[in-house]
């Protein structure tokens, strides 16, 4: 196989994983309530759930999820054989991880969906790492090198380099995490009247991914799932001022993939104003979530990018 063919491959699972987090994020959400009417008094109750499964749009969207995750464990798996020799030992690591993310999410796909934090966190953080693997191996598989990849490296810039992609995705796997726990909360609507509770008594209890329950089940509070909302915000605009503060650091010649984790996070974080704006516009948040797995992406090209692949 050609590197050409094989990088069609991936990019067919790209989009595949893309179709899947999109179709997941969206699923999630509509049976919670995101964008029900009259907001907020239809969010996150039973009714509400019950009426999405029924819709149009649900049973597309499952059926979207379905085969495209069928599609993609194949394409996957073809890859990987297709592509093994040809890549160096980085590469293969991350090639056994994204075999192993697909099992783990065919796995827990029975138990999904689930009042158990854990489960929704496991989906939301093993599609990223779908995008995030896959990027690293589209970067890794590239025949041309790029400008990031040819230009000559110090042992100091390169330590730069991976610390900083590090210290990006631990952020942007944290930020994900928070906004799932929003979602399995179903605190989409806490701060439909307002958000200036950081801190409630025993909030931390809404952290715990193997505590099961509603924030209003969990905290008998009028601001309930607040603190959810607030830390989601202020760390989201700490790691876009992060992302930033890297592609200010990066050489201009190197500073391609940094600069398109921070644009994706800028916008990220504009479709969070607008979902806020608008009283939980489904297609805002969902483009939220796209935007985020967009970030990581580019956060797998910068690990896979300088790694050479083998011969063809």
């Amino acid at each position: 196989m050609t590197s050409r063919h094989l990088h069609r491959l991936l990019m067919l699972a790209f989009v595949l994983a893309l179709i899947i987090v999109g179709a997941s994020a969206s699923l999630r959400l509509s049976a919670n309530g995101i964008g029900c009417s009259p907001w907020p008094a239809c969010y996150g109750q039973a009714a509400t759930a019950a009426a999405a499964q029924h819709s149009l749009l649900v049973q597309t969207l499952r059926l979207a999820h379905r085969l495209s995750a069928s599609s993609f464990a194949l394409v996957a798996l073809l890859a990987v054989v297709l592509g093994w020799r040809r890549w160096r030992a980085g590469a293969r690591g991350a090639a056994v991880a994204l075999l192993l993310v697909t099992a783990l999410l065919a796995g827990i796909g029975r138990f999904t969906p689930s009042a158990l934090p854990l489960i929704t966190l496991i989906n939301v953080l093993g599609g990223l790492s779908l995008l995030l693997l896959l990027a690293w191996l589209l970067a890794a598989s590239t025949d041309a090198p790029s400008v990031e990849s040819s230009a000559p490296t110090s042992a100091a810039w390169q330590r730069f380099a991976r610390n900083a992609a590090i210290v990006l995705l631990l952020a942007l796997a944290w930020q994900a995490a928070s906004g799932a726990l929003i979602s399995v909360r179903l605190a989409g609507a806490a701060c439909s009247q307002g958000c200036d509770q950081f801190w409630l008594p025993g909030h931390i209890a809404l952290l715990d991914p193997l505590r099961a329950g509603s924030a209003r089940e969990l905290l008998a509070h009028a601001a309930t799932g607040q603190p959810l909302h607030l830390m989601h915000r202020l760390f989201g605009l700490a790691t876009l001022i992060v992302a930033w503060a890297v592609v200010m650091s990066w050489p201009s010649r190197r500073s391609r993939w940094p600069r398109a984790t921070a644009w994706a996070l800028s916008a990220g974080l504009l479709t969070g104003v607008v979902a806020a704006s608008f009283d939980g516009t489904l297609s805002a948040v969902v483009a939220h979530a796209l935007l985020a797995g967009l970030a990581v992406a580019a956060v797998g090209v910068m690990l896979g990018g300088r790694e050479p692949e083998r011969g063809s």
